[in-house]
């Protein structure tokens, strides 16, 4: 390991630290970018830089203007690099301020209105190339992770965070960090407790290849985005490019220090520790580095666009100028509907046990749920038959696309249920990414992918109330066989003319595979997304939770976040994901079997979601071994009290907003929000107990809600 450096250098190190002011200090010089709405001020000597407002005068910092304390070089980094010694396993930490400004070992060129940045990591022997641009509304920066070089072969780089300390805030600062996790969450410029741990989550979920698999619900991170807020100013920041491959690091102030900052991290060498019986070791991901370059775009938002609504608003307009969304035709009001045809159980027949299966649901039974709901008022339906697939029922790689044959109909009926006014029948598949049944064990290995110790990837399928492992355990098959079934199966489709399907995992699921050629997160989305563009032109598809490139193509999306993880440093949740995908899709939020409340109901009428049921036609008939019992009461009848009240209630709601999208929320008063709408409606949601007057003298009733045209407020 290189780790020399002389004296007279960290001399001079300490000499250049205490003579660099402060304050940074940027003007106009060689390295000045510029156009209609901002210039960017990059300053050589400390590779800083200022992005300033020509509208209004406003100035963003790549790094805290009075940064100090023991943190200050980093504060002061554009990147840190964390890295292992392969040969000591000793972790280590390189800010490009210290290790690189502070020696002199970097370079800065300008060219076509772009500034290239150069960094060399001496210690280490690693040379990497950063680009900074501006763009209409912010600026671009880019970690040019496909050209960085390192020569130093016992060094596995596992972190590489892009520009840590944007506008990083004081405790002080009027605002808060903005972080999506699922509806989205504020993390308010504040103190905190300081056992309290910061949040860490990777955008598009967790690689199952190489994490354990947690017994607790967490929220994903659907949208490659975090912002901030900072009294009249603020920014929205969109990982362009590499997001799949990146976490989303947020602390809250005085934590890491007195500033509260978020910001992108590429993940970039893995590691899995590899027991032999009583002997481990630690296996590391070889270099060269695999991953994508990541850019961020900085959105610079002020005046009215600063907080989240404007940065939900921002990113929206993004989607439909830049991503290719387009805006939905359907604004009504419709129930969604989880029924399961069927579950597969142990049976029993001359002293053997084999897998069976128990029809809760026929094709003819699911036409009669349908006639009932619409007799009952329900004129929208819409619907996800699932378990009905029978490679998937009993737990087999999927490729087909075949009913089983207690089901007594076929795929090809279910299309005919879809010529009904008002109702959408999507014949439906939830595990496509797992498989436990397919022939011998080698069989299994061969298709499933493998970590960096070439061990098979399991994931347990049933969890205990103790959290011990039990039952049977799945397997994750290889990237490039979802990608290949996946094909399989609209061929199918296409050529049997259904009109649509729904999936379960394959529009929220990533995962790396480390055998043969190995493919990161970021390869596999990139797979998905050109079948999902090809699939849509002529096949509707209905996703669940699905991270933005295949909510893209989604015609319906059921399981929409309609609140946060509920970390400890969030100060409270916001629906910024309805405000963005209110113009884009027709959606359903979490599973309302036994938990239905007026709480429900408020929730849907703030954040416009549609509501959410499990249904069977024989509940009563469900083994007491199937999974399917943890659904409460999940026979028709019992639900069609609840079913009735939303459905309703919706309807009234979106014959008054004239089927027009969320353009803003706010926080009126404590458990009292104000949803806006395009059309001018305002609707306020109450959830305390005690009724509350709005500044016109209008009551919102304890536990209720009212509609008002804005201009009344």
């Amino acid at each position: 390991m290189k780790r020399i450096i002389l004296c007279f250098a960290v001399i001079a190190a300490i000499v250049l630290s205490v003579t660099v002011a402060a304050v940074p200090v940027y003007g106009a010089g060689d390295y000045t970018l510029e156009n209609e709405s901002f210039v960017l001020d990059f300053d050589e000597e400390s590779c800083g830089f200022t992005v300033t407002s020509k509208k209004n005068g406003l100035v963003w910092y790549s790094s805290p203007v009075d940064a100090s304390g023991s943190k200050e070089d980093e504060m002061r980094s554009l990147i840190v690099v964390d890295y292992t010694d392969t040969d000591t396993f000793e972790p280590y930490s390189l800010d490009s301020y210290s290790e690189c400004v502070l020696m002199g070992d970097y370079s800065v060129k300008k060219a076509d209105n772009c500034l290239t940045v150069t960094l060399k990591f001496d210690s280490i022997d690693m040379t990497v190339p950063l680009k900074i641009s501006l763009a209409e509304d912010g600026f671009r920066f880019s970690l040019l992770t496909e050209e960085i070089e390192i020569k130093e072969e016992n060094v596995c780089i596992r972190y590489i965070s892009v520009l840590p300390y944007f506008e990083a805030a004081a405790p002080e600062t009027d605002g808060y960090l903005f972080i999506p996790d699922g509806s989205g969450a504020l993390i308010s410029f504040a103190e905190i407790p300081g056992s309290t741990k910061n949040y860490s989550a990777e955008v598009y979920g967790t690689d199952y290849a190489y994490e354990n698999q947690n017994t607790m619900k967490f929220e994903n991170i659907t949208m490659p985005v975090f912002g901030a807020k900072l009294g009249d100013k603020a920014y929205l920041a969109i990982i362009e490019d590499g997001a799949a491959e990146c976490s989303l690091e947020a602390y809250a102030n005085n934590q890491r220090t007195k500033y509260a900052n978020a910001y992108a991290r590429l993940l970039v060498g893995k590691t899995v520790d590899f027991n032999i019986s009583i002997n481990s070791t630690t296996v590391f991901e070889k270099l060269p580095i695999k991953n994508s370059n990541v850019t961020v775009f900085y959105n610079l938002l002020s005046g009215d666009n600063a907080d989240y609504t404007g940065m939900a608003l921002c990113y929206r307009d993004y989607l439909e100028a830049e991503g290719g969304f387009t805006a939905k035709k359907d604004s009504d009001t419709a129930v969604y509907l989880d029924v399961y045809a069927g579950t597969v159980t142990k049976k029993s027949a001359f002293f053997f046990t084999y897998n069976g299966y128990t029809a809760l649901t026929t094709v003819d039974e699911l036409a009669g749920m349908i006639e009932k709901l619409q007799k009952n008022g329900t004129k929208d339906i819409k619907i996800r038959y699932l378990n009905s697939n029978k490679s998937e029922a009993f737990s087999k790689i999927t490729s087909k696309i075949k009913f089983v044959g207690g089901l007594k109909g076929d795929i090809s009926d279910l299309d005919a249920l879809n010529k009904i006014d008002g109702v959408t029948v999507y014949p439906a598949i939830s595990n496509l990414c797992t498989y436990t049944n397919e022939n011998y064990i080698f069989s299994k290995a061969s298709k499933g992918v493998e970590d960096l110790a070439e061990i098979t990837v399991r994931k347990s399928l049933k969890l205990n109330a103790f959290g011990d492992v039990s039952g049977e355990s799945a397997y994750f098959l290889k990237p490039r066989l979802v990608s290949a079934n996946l094909e399989k199966i609209f061929s199918q489709l296409k050529k049997k003319n259904v009109s649509g399907i729904a999936f379960s995992d394959v529009g929220n699921r990533l995962y790396t595979d480390y055998s043969g050629n190995g493919c990161k997160k970021e390869k596999f989305k990139n797979s998905l997304t050109e079948i999902f563009e090809n699939a849509s032109k002529n096949t509707k598809l209905c996703f669940e939770d699905p991270n933005i490139y295949a909510a893209k193509y989604a015609s319906d999306i059921v399981g929409a976040p309609v609140s946060s993880s509920g970390y400890d440093i969030f100060d409270t949740d916001v629906p910024f994901w309805q405000i963005v995908m209110s113009r884009f899709n027709t959606y359903s939020g979490e599973l309302l079997n036994g938990v239905y409340t007026k709480k429900s109901l408020l929730k849907a009428i703030e954040t416009n979601t549609n509501p959410r049921f499990v249904a069977m036609e024989r509940y009563n008939d469900v083994p007491a071994s199937s999974d399917l019992t943890k659904f409460y009461s999940a026979s028709l009848d019992a639900q069609t009290e609840a079913i009735s009240e939303l459905y309703t209630a919706l309807c009234e709601l979106n014959a008054k907003t004239e089927g027009s999208v969320i353009a803003g929320h706010s926080c009126v008063a404590k458990q009292v929000f104000c949803t806006e709408y395009e059309n001018g409606t305002a609707v306020y949601v109450n959830y305390s107990e005690k009724d509350f007057t709005l500044a016109d003298g209008a009551t919102v009733p304890g536990g209720d809600y009212t509609v008002k045209a804005v201009d009344n407020r």
